[in-house]
């Protein structure tokens, strides 16, 4: 795993050195010369830079499209393109024609003290929503990943193709239907995920 996060580091930052105004605004300003929005603008865009190449391209694009949004095909996919399951998730469903979401859970930790006997709370941490995903339905969601998933998905031994499957009905934003979205929920024994996919 740790070579699968330094391949994706370096493209990141071979990015920053031959994307057009990186490297020169870089020298020129600092962290605090360089403004919030703007520092989001370029490790945004070397994110990406770095996810192209990692992928090559359309090449992943046209095999994402081709095969089933589940934990499979994120495992399938990470292990052909040698990335990590997060970033072939994320991938996956950004490169996705079909209405798909994945959501990421992060552990919620009050204070800097470990209380053992508390139960986890997973919340929230980001959504990547594919392009149809965005328009007909919404861009991204709040909430907690259910402590009957999160002690099915940490059971000892599991996998990522070791999900916990669920459904769950969506109201479009236009607010006149809803629709059945299967629920993928798994673990790469760090984050939590859930990929929703709509059910024909």
């Amino acid at each position: 795993m740790q070579r699968i996060v330094t391949r994706f580091s370096v493209l990141h930052e071979i990015g920053h050195y031959v994307l057009p105004h990186h490297e020169h605004t870089l020298y020129v300003c600092d962290d605090v010369g360089l403004s919030f929005s703007t520092r989001l603008v370029m490790e945004k865009e070397a994110n990406e830079f770095a996810a192209d190449l990692l992928f090559l391209g359309d090449r992943f694009s046209v095999e994402a499209n081709c095969r089933p949004i589940d934990a499979r095909t994120v495992k399938d996919l990470a292990n052909k393109y040698r990335a990590s399951f997060e970033a072939t998730a994320r991938r996956l469903v950004e490169s996705n024609f079909r209405p798909c979401m994945l959501v990421a859970f992060k552990l919620e930790q009050k204070g800097d003290t470990v209380d053992v006997d508390a139960v986890p709370i997973w919340t929230v941490r980001y959504c990547v929503a594919s392009p149809t995903f965005k328009t007909t339905y919404f861009e991204k969601i709040s909430g907690v990943l259910p402590a009957e998933t999160v002690a099915a998905v940490t059971q000892p031994g599991r996998d990522i193709v070791d999900r916990v499957v669920g459904e769950v009905e969506i109201a479009s934003r236009a607010g006149n239907a809803k629709t059945t979205f299967r629920t993928e929920s798994f673990s790469n024994t760090y984050n939590f995920f859930c990929l929703m996919t709509q059910v024909k």
